[in-house]
C-alpha cells in the first residue's frame, strides 16, 4: 500500500532522543509523511537529518512556533513571515489569539513569499474572514463550531441541538470549497478528549499507550495528575456537549468532501490520548460505521 500521511502532529520541543523514537512509531504504522505544527529549530535540524538519511523517519515538514500574539501589528506579522522563512520553516501557523492586523500582515507577506499559512481560525478574523483572507488550511474541524456557532464545550447550560444547526453544513462546505481552503478534521483527537473526560483510565490502558515514550507521558499531560481534559471536562453536561459536537463534525465530513473541500488526514499527536502512528488508522471508521447522522449513532461492528 502507499505510505500514509499525518498532516497534524507535534514533537517534543528539544528532545532529539524522544523525537527519534516517535519517528520510528510513525514508520512502524506505515506513515511516511508528517506535518509538524509547533516547530522549533531542533525540528528543522531533524528534518534535514531525515532528508540526508542520518536519521530514519518519515519525510517531515514543519511550521515555526504558532503565532499567538494578541498585539501583533501588520508590520510585525510581515516581519514574522520573513523570520520563519529565514529559519527554514515550511509553513506559518496561526493560533486562536493572533491579532487581526497581525494575521493580515502574515497572510499578505506569506502570499508574496509563497509560504502557506495554516492553523486555527483566529478569533479576531472569524470564520468568514479567515476563509476570505487566503489562509491555506484550517487544522481542526471543531474550529467551525467555535467561530461560526456560539458553541462552547465547557458551558454546562448549553443545548447543543439548538446551537449546532445541521442546515448550515452545506453553506459552510460551499464557502470552504470556494475559498480553496484545506481542512484537517482531526476527529480522532476530539474523540480522544471525550474518552479521557469520561474514563481516562480506560484510555491509558489501551495497548498502544505502552509505546509512548516516558518523557512524553511525564510532560505533555497524559498522566492522571496532569491530564487537562479530565480536570476541565468533568461535568456530565460537558460529556454530552462533546458527544453531540463529535457527531456534528462527523456529519460535516461527507458534505465537505462532496462540495469539493480538500481534506487532509491528521491526528494532533502528541496531545494526551493520541498515540503517534497508531491514532491515524481509525480515521477511516468515521466515514464507515462509527457515526452516520447528527443525533443518531449506528451500533454495528465494522467488518
Amino acid at each position: 500500500m502507499p505510505g500514509l500521511a499525518d498532516m497534524h502532529v507535534h514533537f517534543m520541543p528539544d528532545d532529539d532522543s524522544t523525537n527519534h523514537r516517535l519517528l520510528r512509531l510513525y514508520l512502524a504504522n506505515g506513515i511516511t509523511t508528517l506535518l509538524n505544527l509547533e516547530g522549533t529549530p531542533a525540528h528543522v535540524r531533524m528534518r534535514q537529518a531525515i532528508a540526508e538519511w542520518r536519521v530514519l523517519g518519515p519525510r517531515l515538514y514543519t511550521s515555526g512556533p504558532a503565532v499567538r500574539d494578541t498585539g501583533l501589528t501588520r508590520e510585525g506579522g510581515a516581519r514574522l513571515v520573513e523570520e520563519h522563512r529565514a529559519a527554514g520553516y515550511d509553513v506559518v501557523k496561526i493560533y486562536n489569539g493572533a491579532s487581526r492586523e497581525g494575521c493580515r500582515g502574515i497572510l499578505a507577506a506569506a502570499h508574496r513569499a509563497g509560504i502557506p499559512v495554516v492553523g486555527h481560525v483566529a478569533r479576531s478574523l472569524g470564520l468568514e474572514g479567515t476563509l476570505g483572507a487566503g489562509q491555506r488550511g484550517i487544522v481542526h474541524l471543531e474550529e467551525y463550531l467555535y467561530t461560526y456557532f456560539p458553541f462552547r464545550n465547557s458551558d454546562t447550560t448549553l443545548v447543543p441541538e439548538r446551537v449546532l444547526d445541521p442546515e448550515a453544513i452545506p453553506y459552510l462546505a460551499r464557502n470552504t470549497a470556494r475559498a480553496g481552503t484545506w481542512v484537517t478534521p482531526t476527529l480522532v483527537a476530539f474523540e480522544s478528549i471525550l474518552a479521557q473526560a469520561e474514563n481516562l483510565d480506560s484510555v491509558l490502558a489501551r495497548p498502544e499507550v505502552s509505546y509512548v515514550p516516558r518523557p512524553v507521558l511525564g510532560s505533555v499531560g497524559w498522566l492522571p495528575d496532569r491530564n487537562p481534559y479530565r480536570k476541565r471536562f468533568w461535568h456530565p453536561a460537558h460529556h454530552r456537549n462533546h458527544r453531540h459536537a463529535l457527531r456534528y463534525q462527523v456529519a460535516m465530513v461527507r458534505p465537505f468532501h462532496g462540495a469539493g473541500v480538500r481534506l487532509l488526514a491528521g491526528t494532533d499527536a502528541l496531545i494526551p490520548g493520541v498515540v503517534p502512528g497508531f491514532s491515524l488508522i481509525p480515521i477511516g471508521n468515521y466515514l464507515g460505521n462509527r457515526f452516520v447522522h447528527v443525533g443518531q449513532r449506528k451500533r454495528h461492528r465494522s467488518p
